[in-house]
């Protein structure tokens, strides 16, 4: 099933935001909202969906006036399903906003100022990450502090904060599942494309998704081989792993030596610092 409707300019929008969901009926309305209620304009909303059979249709519908694009059908997964965005995408920069993240008030405006005034290939910010809290009822919250001069050693700009210049954005390399992302903003790295960062938070995303999977580790490593070469990826491949195994034996120590509630409170103000 494919709908779509007119940007109602008529000029070409700005901004095109997609969405790509997949069964999330819980998720995506708080996601649809948070684009919807910015106070910016020159919007064109993308929404793609993987042949949702929860009931995610039936929201689609509240807002189908408001959709630039509705597409609902079978895909070969997240990063085809963002493809399919960006091949419909009209605006001069492209963002994803995907089910169960959303934007701070103020941040498509905020971004699109800093865009409008810099022509930067990639305007980006920082995110707020949201998870349950270790074994209660409470939330973590921690900032993913992005800075686009560390992407030679991690995968440390959040797509979900990012304004990418479309005639410059690509379609994602769908052969990698986690880190297609990373690999598109190292090449526009690597060719001297200018990014300009906003020292403030301009999303929130929920722990737990694709990205939050040591797997993803093997596709930074490819990713680096290719742009930095296979010493130095070998290297940080390595380093990154050890450095992920201290924190987890760390936490695992501390919830031995605090007990399971303490932990969650430790860990609650740690993330919030």
């Amino acid at each position: 099933m494919i709908e779509s409707k007119p940007s109602g300019t008529a000029s070409t929008p700005m901004l095109s935001l997609v969405t790509v969901v997949y069964n999330a009926v819980q998720e995506i309305e708080a996601t649809m909202q948070s684009v919807l209620n910015q106070d910016y304009q020159d919007l064109e909303y993308i929404i793609i969906d993987g042949g949702s059979k929860d009931g995610t249709l039936e929201v689609f519908k509240r807002y189908k006036g408001r959709l630039a694009h509705l597409v609902s059908e079978p895909d070969k997964g997240i990063y085809d399903a963002m493809n399919k965005g960006l091949a419909l995408a009209r605006g001069r920069y492209v963002a994803f906003k995907n089910a169960g993240d959303t934007y701070t008030d103020g941040s498509l405006t905020l971004a699109m100022q800093v865009a409008q005034s810099t022509n930067a290939a990639v305007v980006y910010g920082n995110t707020e990450k949201v998870w349950p809290a270790y074994g209660g009822n409470d939330t973590v919250r921690s900032l993913l502090v992005s800075d686009h001069r560390l992407l030679k050693q991690r995968s440390c700009l959040d797509h979900r904060s990012a304004f990418v210049r479309r005639d410059l954005h690509r379609l994602f390399d769908t052969q990698y599942r986690l880190a297609a992302d990373y690999d598109l903003f190292c090449e526009l790295l690597v060719g001297g494309h200018r990014f300009e960062k906003i020292n403030q938070v301009l999303s929130v995303m929920q722990g737990g998704g694709a990205s939050d999977n040591v797997g993803i580790y093997q596709e930074i490593k490819r990713i680096q081989t290719r742009y930095f070469g296979g010493l130095y990826a070998t290297y940080n491949y390595y380093r990154l792993h050890l450095a992920y195994a201290k924190l987890k034996a760390q936490d695992r120590i501390l919830r031995l030596v605090l007990g399971p509630d303490n932990f969650r409170r430790f860990k609650g103000r740690k993330n919030k610092n």
